[in-house]
């Protein structure tokens, strides 16, 4: 992540700096981009670059968490709006993801921010990483006193539920299937894992 210095420069020029980023791994592939391009685009001198991050990848994974945090705050609005069923909070977040990977103008980006968080399994696997880095669990632990579950069913339940989400995301994509179809497919998982959760909660 990004060195102690790019924490003290203003918000604005960090906000500016992870925008050059969304914008330019909007249009083009991770391995083409390089330095040079992304302090051009910031407008900041090289040797700030540096001192903000140590090389590209961190620069990568610094909008990846800042595009992992607009989800975080997408999901959380959803639950205050309508406090809606845990599958069902899903799925309209799900609907969300699949629509902006389709048709945004950062669908490139978006694309491969979640074939990245399946690699690194950034933000869903509870294995080695620390409570910063799955959000996504602190805020689905409001549906938690719903499903009559252990503590480690629960951990076990979030997991599998949000990888069944991110592999019925990559098979949408990779598939080219309409957002429809898309929704329709993550319905139908979801409609056997909640037959399994309850057959669970009742034996």
């Amino acid at each position: 992540m990004p060195k102690n210095t790019y924490y003290k420069i203003p918000k604005e020029k960090q906000i500016k700096i992870i925008k050059a980023g969304e914008d330019l791994f909007s249009e083009h592939y991770y391995e083409n981009v390089d330095v040079k391009m992304i302090v051009n685009e910031a407008m900041i001198p090289r040797g700030s670059f540096y001192a903000y991050f140590e090389n590209i990848h961190d620069f990568y994974k610094t909008v990846v968490k800042s595009l992992q945090e607009n989800r975080i705050n997408e999901m959380e609005t959803i639950i205050k709006d309508s406090n809606p069923s845990f599958f069902n909070a899903l799925i309209r977040l799900f609907k969300k993801d699949i629509t902006a990977s389709i048709k945004s103008k950062k669908k490139l980006l978006i694309q491969h921010y979640f074939r990245y968080i399946i690699t690194q399994n950034l933000g869903y696997s509870k294995s080695h990483l620390n409570e910063k880095e799955r959000p996504i669990y602190r805020v689905l632990d409001h549906y938690k006193s719903e499903f009559k579950l252990s503590d480690s069913e629960w951990d076990d339940f979030l997991e599998l539920t949000m990888n069944t989400y991110l592999m019925t995301y990559m098979k949408s994509i990779d598939d080219q299937l309409s957002i429809n179809e898309s929704i329709n497919l993550l319905e139908s998982r979801f409609k056997i894992l909640e037959r399994g959760i309850k057959w669970l909660q009742y034996h």
